[in-house]
């Protein structure tokens, strides 16, 4: 897909983002090993009533991994990233109108060691990654 197929793509299911802290317990204390991104996308409207759903939701799934591979490298020059396997779980929540979204969460970890601390500056690394999800028309937030 072209980028403005992608921009159309996003403005029609209203696709977001959010970046979360990936924390994990190291013996007795929480350590801050990555970033987790959440990729939300809403579904299109059935065309007729009683329509399966499973369509239109691995649909809308799949462009969201597409998505997220478009923009997170699998592997850079500090971190990688790994898409999590889809779940085929439609959401509903006050804060976007009760619209049915699907979600897809990507973990960047560092390249070397994924149980590897969080440094000063990293969170900086995601900012151009963030840039070209906005430059596409994702929103950023979690609602």
């Amino acid at each position: 897909m072209t980028d403005d197929d992608w921009r159309e793509w996003v403005r029609l299911h209203r696709a977001r983002y959010e970046v979360r802290p990936l924390v994990v317990m190291q013996g007795d204390q929480r350590v801050q090993v990555g970033f987790e991104v959440e990729l939300a996308a809403s579904l299109p409207a059935p065309m007729t009533p009683g329509e399966s759903r499973d369509p239109a939701i691995r649909n809308v799934l799949t462009k969201l991994g597409d998505l997220a591979k478009l923009i997170l490298p699998a592997e850079g020059e500090v971190a990688r990233s790994e898409l999590a396997p889809a779940q085929v779980l439609v959401q509903l929540c006050k804060e976007t109108g009760f619209r049915p979204e699907v979600r897809r969460a990507v973990k960047i970890v560092h390249r070397e060691d994924a149980w590897q601390a969080v440094e000063a500056g990293d969170r900086e690394r995601l900012v151009p990654f963030e840039r070209r999800f906005k430059e596409l028309g994702v929103t950023a937030g979690a609602h």
